[in-house]
């Protein structure tokens, strides 16, 4: 007889049918009203699955990132954080799933779409997240040596297959994930761009309205030099048509008196 090995390992023992449907719509009041939106994403943070009975139930947390633009052209991120829970039978698994079993389920975000709607200071957005999920079992798989009897080679030979068959559907699930942190990724980045943008934005608008400062403070300057000089000006012209026009100064009086007095002196001489 041949050795035989035995190792324990998770077997595959049911998965969805079809890949599951998240929808949600969720409306803040962001208390400030803006012009439009610049962008919006939707990310699956956490995830996790509780059984409950004939059914699992699926708990999940997001993160709402949105871009805005206000009434001056200024970028806002806005972020919200939300909890989930969504409930799936377990006739939805393409096997018997014996809920008394120390099941563990997987759960592999597969797409997400996020659509957003701003009116004034209401925001909403709306989101749908589609997902698949994996049951699986720790057992003991027994594997025999080659020398075995025929049927045994042949059992042998159905562990190995199967065996094959679920370190395929890892390696989808890991291209699957690869793909998944791709997107995330180059969300980011999107994400980077578009405040890299807002922030050059609002460092050109401040430089702006710095700018108009500075002349509105030199016609306000300007202005009230002109009026300063328009009120001397006033003042200069009321001050000269009050003065008397017919008066003598005393001096030109001193100097008629002097005059009739050498007159009076020739005359009498």
């Amino acid at each position: 007889m041949g050795q035989a090995y035995s190792i324990w390992t998770p077997v595959v023992v049911g998965r969805l049918k079809a890949p599951h449907r998240i929808k949600e719509e969720k409306t803040y009041d962001i208390e400030k009203a803006y012009r439009k939106v610049e962008d919006v994403k939707v990310k699956v943070r956490n995830c996790r699955v509780q059984p409950q009975g004939q059914a699992i139930e699926v708990q999940y947390k997001l993160d709402i990132l949105c871009l805005l633009e206000d009434l001056l052209g200024t970028m806002h991120l806005i972020a919200k954080e939300e909890m989930g829970r969504e409930r799936i039978l377990l006739s939805q698994f393409d096997n018997y799933i014996d809920k008394d079993q120390p099941i563990k389920y997987v759960v592999n975000t597969l797409t997400n779409f996020s659509q957003c709607d701003l009116n004034g200071s209401i925001l909403k957005v709306a989101y749908f997240i589609d997902l698949t999920i994996i049951a699986t079992n720790e057992q003991i798989i027994t594997l025999s040596s080659a020398d075995e009897a025929e049927p045994e080679n042949d059992s042998l030979q159905e562990v190995l297959n199967k065996l094959r068959s679920q370190i395929e559907e890892m390696e989808e699930e890991k291209a699957a994930l690869r793909r998944k942190i791709f997107f995330y990724e180059r969300d980011i980045s999107s994400l980077k761009k578009g405040l890299k943008k807002a922030e050059n934005k609002n460092a050109h608008l401040n430089k702006e309205l710095q700018h108009y400062h500075e002349i509105v403070e030199q016609l306000r300057s300007a202005i009230r030099e002109k009026e300063m000089r328009l009120n001397q000006y006033e003042n200069a012209y009321y001050n000269q048509s009050y003065a008397p026009r017919f008066s003598l100064p005393k001096e030109n009086e001193d100097s008629l008196t002097l005059g009739s007095r050498i007159k009076r002196m020739f005359m009498n001489n």
